[in-house]
């Protein structure tokens, strides 16, 4: 069987992680191809270039449009499977053109109409048009994806499947050892303080700057609050931190230690105005740890562990009292994996599951 991926980044991204993990696992009856868009040579490409051939694009233009369609010609695919979202139809109208029999359309985040520019919206308007005609398989991240970029009534069918990003627990390591103070120490936290933290993108949608006016409260002196990632909102976040003296927030930008960050945690916190899922929540819960996200972020991330509260971002006072009493729970982590597992939200339950639909026998 022939699959192509079709990537809309190259970076380290949701959707490059994800497209990663699904192709992790080498099948002799699959074979992979990747077509992205990328400017130049990345750590993405270079290690998808060890799992097929890889076709790049520098973005959508005709040249792009006239490529892509002489290699569906030129080489017969049985499945195109397109992380694109609302953009799936113009690259699977093409692959029915050629005769591809599998069109997948998978979105991975919930931008709503009033966030997308012109172009955007255009796109939007025409893929309620076409969609119907050339897709033959939707995914989403999340139901709340779905809605947002295919519609509700695409909920409702068969031709959908909830995929939710996979935790890999190879990347958690339950039992490797770990100093707690010494890590402390390096990201420049105080020893006996409570920790929060937030992982993501620094970026207006992700709204780091309420946890920031929460942390001026007197109640939460004792708590540190640790931001992880990058983004164009950092240079103003450093600003209000230096304008109100806050002491107790630490930017850390981009580390590696992720998942040994989340075990040291006592909560994790997700107060986004804009989510399709929160894939951190998820991992947040492979370690143990307890959430507390707003009414943005999708209830589909709880795994039923009681680790996750949902608090609507006007209720600050309650965030307030949710941080000061959470406490963090002793689990067996057999436990946790046989919860991620029954949703099929382990690595080889959600190849499984991919795969099934790939053949037209989804389980």
């Amino acid at each position: 069987m022939e699959v192509l991926h079709f990537v809309p980044g190259s970076g380290v991204g949701g959707i490059e992680r994800f497209v990663m993990d699904i192709t992790s696992v080498k099948k002799k009856e699959i074979n992979y191809s990747f077509v992205v868009f990328a400017r130049k040579d990345t750590d993405f490409i270079r290690c998808i270039k060890k799992r097929g051939s890889v076709y790049v694009f520098p973005g959508w233009t005709y040249t792009t449009i006239k490529e892509y369609f002489k290699l569906l010609k030129n080489k017969q695919y049985d499945v195109v499977h397109a992380h694109l979202g609302c953009w799936s139809f113009i690259v699977l109208g093409i692959a029915k053109q050629t005769g591809v029999k599998k069109r997948i359309a998978h979105s991975h985040s919930a931008d709503t109409f009033s966030n997308m520019n012109y172009v955007g919206k255009t796109i939007f308007c025409l893929s309620k048009i076409f969609n119907s005609f050339c897709i033959t398989d939707y995914m989403a991240c999340s139901d709340h994806a779905c809605k947002y970029t295919f519609g509700s009534n695409v909920m409702n069918t068969d031709k959908y499947t909830r995929i939710l990003n996979p935790v890999d627990f190879n990347r958690i390591r339950f039992n490797e050892y770990f100093i707690e103070k010494e890590l402390r120490n390096i990201l420049g936290l105080r020893n006996s303080s409570k920790i929060v933290c937030n992982i993501g993108y620094l970026g207006k949608h992700k709204n780091q700057s309420f946890l920031l006016h929460i942390a001026e409260r007197k109640e939460l002196s004792n708590v540190d609050f640790l931001l992880v990632g990058d983004g164009w909102n950092r240079t103003r976040l450093e600003k209000m931190i230096n304008d109100k003296n806050l002491t107790n927030v630490h930017l850390v930008g981009v580390r590696n230690e992720i998942s040994d960050i989340l075990k040291m945690s006592d909560i994790f916190v997700l107060p986004s105005i804009l989510e399709g899922l929160g894939t951190v929540v998820l991992e947040a819960q492979a370690c143990g740890t307890p959430c507390i996200i707003s009414e943005n972020v999708t209830i589909e991330t709880d795994m039923g562990l009681g680790l996750v509260q949902q608090i609507p971002l006007l209720e600050e006072d309650a965030w307030v009292l949710a941080i000061n009493t959470t406490e963090k729970k002793v689990f067996d982590y057999r436990t946790i994996i046989d919860a991620f597992s029954s949703r099929n939200v382990t690595i080889d339950k959600c190849i499984s599951l991919i795969e099934s639909i790939y053949k037209g026998t989804k389980i």
